[in-house]
């Protein structure tokens, strides 16, 4: 038992050596990857934009893919607008959220991360800044 933060610094101090690193942001084939659930959502709803599309964004990897991947669909001419898109995070960590609700295009690291759910337990989000990005595309 532990903190999400905790594992996983003691991953990193585990694979000091020949390893691959799958972290959130450490390959582009991994934010990439998360263009298929837009390119999902949309078929299943043929291709019929939504409102709105509400993620969780822990590290901000799944915010900056799907956005990614709606922008993908538009460009193709698959869709015609874009949905707003929320990025959702608990309330006892909330480094992007915060960001945004300030104005900033930068997150800060959440001083004590506290929530029950562990995935949205990320402090210092690797990809806020990107989140935040991606979310003034669709304004989110």
């Amino acid at each position: 038992p532990g903190r999400l933060g905790d594992a996983v610094d003691a991953l990193a101090e585990e694979l000091q050596s020949e390893y691959v690193d799958l972290g959130a942001f450490a390959s582009p084939f991994r934010h990439d990857g998360l263009k298929t659930v837009a390119y999902e959502l949309l078929a299943d709803r043929g291709w019929e934009t939504p409102d709105a599309v509400v993620l969780p964004a822990g590290t901000g990897e799944l915010v900056v893919g799907v956005v990614d991947g709606l922008q993908e669909c538009r460009e193709l001419g698959l869709i015609d607008e874009l949905p707003t898109v929320y990025a959702v995070q608990a309330a006892g960590c909330a480094p992007i959220a915060a960001a945004w609700e300030a104005g900033t295009i930068a997150t800060e690291p959440w001083e004590t991360p506290d929530t029950i759910v562990g995935e949205l337990e990320v402090a210092d989000p690797p990809g806020g800044d990107l989140a935040l990005a991606a979310l003034e595309e669709v304004d989110g």
